[in-house]
């Protein structure tokens, strides 16, 4: 049974407000979609005075636009278990309950019309495993309304696992000031620190080129890592792209990373996503364990064979595709 009347949406303010008591802390002004009784909310998070990039059009060989948003962002991700519900059977009582409160929809597309792997990580959503989104079944939609202090914008990703729907809003109520970020105070460092957050100079001059290549194209190939077909573990030699990175991270803590994890065609679908989500979790790890590097600047996530860069025909190509990129999120 799908929650279409405000009593019922009553209800599950009610059970935000556990939530909270839970530990997930409920935002007063956030939209509340409308979804199956059995739903369960898995996180939320709330910035007040800030701002949001929403995308508003398709990527188009890895490019698109973002709608400026301003106010307090909420993010917030729900869980549909034992659901066989399809994105769109998900979406559609939600976008009738976003056209009564009146809203009026911007741009909405799906997976890989929306431009696949490109578009997926422009979304600034909630990690896994509270948000999971499948690149070959997922629906987006912006929307967006007049009041008195500006637009209001509603951003809503919708995907499935294997038995499971997943829906991510994010909601960007305006009218709250935008306060300057307090200066970051800049930490007590040891010159013998192995640590140090200066990076060093390319014999060329400027940045490395690992950091040259991620800063110019928003992601960057970390090449002389190696991964066996079948396998996650890195080895335990040390990888010069993660100790540029890692440097490159820990000097500018602003910057959030997508690690994602690519495999070559070997095996089903399901087993390689899974397989390069594992080496991009294992890429985080060394990165936080022998870099330093803050696990909050970084997530891992996996597209299996689906992104290839040479043909998966011979063993040079198969190598070529077995690879785990940087893709930059936030910071310049």
């Amino acid at each position: 049974m799908i929650h279409k009347n405000r009593t019922v949406r009553l209800i599950t303010r009610i059970a935000v407000g556990f939530a909270s008591v839970m530990g997930l802390s409920a935002p007063a002004f956030a939209f509340e979609p409308v979804l199956p009784d059995r739903a369960e909310l898995r996180a939320t998070d709330e910035t007040p005075g800030t701002s949001a990039g929403l995308p508003s059009e398709p990527h188009v060989d890895g490019k698109g636009t973002r709608q400026a948003a301003e106010g307090t962002v909420t993010r917030s991700a729900w869980a549909i278990p034992e659901s066989a519900l399809t994105t769109l059977q998900i979406l559609d009582p939600i976008r009738e309950q976003l056209d009564a409160d009146g809203y009026q929809t911007v741009f909405e597309c799906k997976d890989f019309d929306c431009g696949g792997f490109d578009f997926r990580f422009a979304l600034d959503l909630l990690p896994e495993p509270d948000m999971r989104v499948d690149l070959g079944d997922y629906r987006y939609l912006l929307a967006a309304r007049a009041t008195a202090q500006g637009p209001e914008y509603v951003a809503l990703t919708i995907s499935r696992g294997p038995a499971t729907g997943y829906v991510h809003v994010t909601n960007v109520v305006p009218g709250l000031p935008i306060e300057p970020e307090p200066a970051q105070a800049a930490e007590d460092t040891e010159e013998s620190s192995p640590f140090s957050p200066t990076l060093e100079i390319s014999p060329t001059g400027g940045l490395p080129d690992l950091i040259r290549v991620l800063n110019q194209n928003s992601r960057v190939a970390l090449d002389d890592l190696v991964f066996q077909t079948g396998s996650s573990a890195l080895g335990e030699e040390e990888f010069e792209s993660l100790r540029i990175l890692g440097t490159y991270l820990r000097s500018n803590p602003g910057i959030q990373i997508v690690l994602v994890g690519h495999t070559d065609a070997s095996g089903s679908l399901d087993n390689n996503i899974a397989l390069s989500r594992r080496r991009a979790g294992a890429v985080l790890g060394r990165l936080a364990e022998r870099h330093n590097v803050p696990r909050a600047q970084m997530t891992a996530e996996g597209v299996g064979f689906l992104v290839p860069r040479a043909p998966n025909a011979t063993e040079e190509g198969r190598a070529l595709n077995r690879r785990v990129e940087a893709v930059k999120l936030i910071g310049e």
